[in-house]
């Protein structure tokens, strides 16, 4: 325990110093998110919020005396498996399954704080009390949230040793790779001589993981291989392979090798919930502001507007429908929006709509972003995403860039240009067959 303890302090003020006066070193790029990025484990007040760190040393030492450690062990063998939370555990077991991968135990970053001993608790309160008195000074920062998770975070990383260390693990497959500290981990897996193989989802790099350090980056989605390249001067690995996006591990035998029938005169808009977000003081991806995606629905709203043929379906997003109170108020929401000239041409998902089963269902599908984007895109379903506050994506000079549009007029020729195109047109058109799964053998026709 006592090496784990001195190599997380070393590393943690270490990198801090690098981060500060940008030293260019494998731990500069390990430090730079850890000390610089909004983490979706704090709500978005806490970047305002100059008692952060206080609250954030409060109740780690709170939970390090109230708590153990929770894992979910599943065999004997050397592999296990990081993930943000035990919710995610069926996906993640799909997934991995699919590639022949079984791992044998599981751990949850939400349940890593704790002792499992007097000794181990007392070790872990030093780590957090050394964290907080070279950190409480950042409460003047603009990045106190994320000097505050270090607090937190610096006890994970002990715990995650002890745990792989008696469990004789060699190989750690990391999900949500999205975490600020995920780098500083990994650096510091690595140095203790454990395999680090981090899985992307199939979200674009450019978002959240233009800087990686890894033994292994497997990828979710083709494009990623053009960002890998784009930001190699900040990626440390060893391989890379690509898979296909997560959730597909849990569907991909509803659309493997089968062929559809696709309704032609229907589009749909799949919501990734901002405006909800945003009531309940929830972070977002950096795609954009809170309102952009009404911005967006409004452009496709005026789209089917002038155009008398066309039908549109709303998908809704997971947290929409998550109770019947709130799905009463997403109706309600959607309904201020629609004209009633076009409200018998508009469908709004219900609660038993899943939207990632319902592919086939629309000819073409929009979205400001949604990871459920890439997955229809890995299937060969026409797609079009709209980043209308993110200029830099795709990548400049990415064909990715052939189906997003930027503003309404570019949304309405982009929609025109490609909604009587058939599936292989579409792809071949737009020069992103690479982006289609050869394993999916998803076919369809528009009828």
């Amino acid at each position: 325990m006592i090496i784990n303890y001195f190599l997380i302090i070393f590393n943690v003020f270490g990198g801090w110093f690098a981060y500060i006066f940008k030293t260019k070193s494998r731990l500069y790029y390990a430090s730079v998110y850890l000390f610089s990025k909004q983490s979706f484990r704090l709500p978005q007040s806490a970047k305002s919020d100059h008692l952060i760190i206080f609250k954030s040393y409060y109740n780690t030492v709170k939970q390090i005396f109230s708590s153990e450690p929770e894992i979910k062990k599943l065999g004997e063998g050397n592999f296990a498996v990081l993930d943000s939370s035990f919710v995610g555990w069926d996906t993640r077991q799909n997934y991995l399954a699919h590639f022949g991968i079984k791992p044998d135990v599981f751990l949850s970053r939400q349940n890593l704080l704790g002792g499992f001993s007097i000794g181990h608790k007392i070790i872990a309160f030093i780590i957090a009390s050394k964290m907080f008195s070279f950190f409480w000074l950042g409460s003047f920062s603009r990045n106190r949230a994320s000097y505050a998770l270090v607090i937190r975070e610096a006890v994970e990383w002990f715990n995650t040793f002890l745990i792989l260390r008696k469990n004789k693990i060699e190989k750690l497959y990391m999900f949500s790779i999205y975490e600020k500290d995920s780098n500083m981990l990994a650096y510091l897996l690595m140095n203790r001589g454990i395999k680090v193989n981090k899985i992307t989802s199939e979200v674009p790099l450019t978002f959240a993981n233009k800087i990686i350090i890894a033994n292994e980056i497997i990828l979710g989605f083709n494009y990623q291989n053009e960002e890998i390249e784009a930001y190699k001067d900040s990626m440390f690995y060893d391989s890379v392979q690509t898979w296909f996006p997560e959730a597909q591990g849990g569907y991909l035998k509803n659309y493997a090798h089968q062929t559809f029938s696709v309704p032609i005169n229907t589009i749909g808009f799949y919501s990734s919930a901002f405006w909800l977000r945003k009531k309940i003081n929830h972070s977002i991806a950096d795609v954009g502001s809170y309102d952009a995606e009404e911005i967006v629905l409004k452009y496709v709203l005026d789209y089917i507007k002038e155009r008398e043929n066309l039908k549109l379906v709303i998908f809704t997003h997971p947290y929409e429908r998550k109770t019947n109170v709130i799905y009463t108020e997403t109706l309600k929401y959607y309904n201020s929006i629609i004209s009633p000239g076009i409200m018998k041409r508009v469908e709004i998902s219900g609660t038993e709509t899943n939207s990632t089963l319902t592919f086939n269902k629309v000819n073409i599908g929009i979205s400001l972003f949604s990871t459920v984007m890439f997955e229809r895109i890995n299937l060969g379903f026409k797609t079009i995403l709209a980043p209308i506050d993110k200029k830099d994506f795709p990548l400049l000079n990415s064909p990715f860039r052939n189906i997003c549009a930027y503003n309404k007029e570019e949304l309405f020729t982009k929609l025109d240009k490609n909604v009587f195109l058939n599936r292989k047109e579409f792809f071949e058109v737009n020069k992103i067959e690479s982006y289609v799964s050869t394993e999916a053998g998803v076919k369809y026709e528009l009828v």
